[in-house]
């Protein structure tokens, strides 16, 4: 397995080991990141993740699909637009990703790179409740609703989110 780091100076590096892979099929990449963050922001909870991965199995469950295609397809689908109108730094690095994105040829592969690139695990409280949310809502269009065991405690995160800047 190739290991790179994400950043902006690596990206020819990335690229070239991304469309490697894509043309000789099989190879396994790593790509580590340094997810942007806003000091003055909380970390999520862990409430949240846990609701995520839950969601992500009743997606999963819905569509057939397994539970790392469902959690790649939705950071491509829902999280890289929300990167993009979060602004500054955010954009920054969704531009970075879109630019590789843009060169693979199927689905499949920028499911499988926005897996990897596409981080939730420093997002603030906040900007995850945003994101669940937009789970959420895609899940209802399509008949889906999610559950929670934890349906009070997802609410009073929504409520705490909304206070956080």
């Amino acid at each position: 397995m190739i290991v790179i780091p994400a950043t902006q100076d690596r990206y020819a590096e990335i690229l070239g080991a991304v469309m490697t892979a894509v043309a000789v099929g099989g190879k396994v990449i790593g790509i580590s990141s340094q997810e942007l963050q806003d000091a003055s922001s909380e970390q999520r909870k862990a409430a949240q993740n846990d609701l995520m991965w839950v969601w992500n199995g009743q997606i999963s469950k819905h569509t057939g699909l397994n539970v790392k295609e469902v959690h790649g397809g939705s950071k491509l689908d829902k999280l890289l637009p929300l990167y993009k109108s979060w602004g500054g730094a955010a954009l920054k690095r969704a531009d970075y990703i879109q630019n590789i994105l843009d060169h693979l040829p199927e689905f499949k592969f920028k499911v499988a790179v926005s897996y990897d690139m596409i981080r939730t695990k420093n997002l603030s409280v906040k900007r995850m409740a945003e994101y669940l949310s937009e789970m959420q809502k895609e899940a209802a269009f399509n008949g889906l609703t999610l559950e929670s065991s934890s349906d009070l405690e997802f609410k009073s995160l929504m409520a705490y989110a909304d206070e956080v800047k």
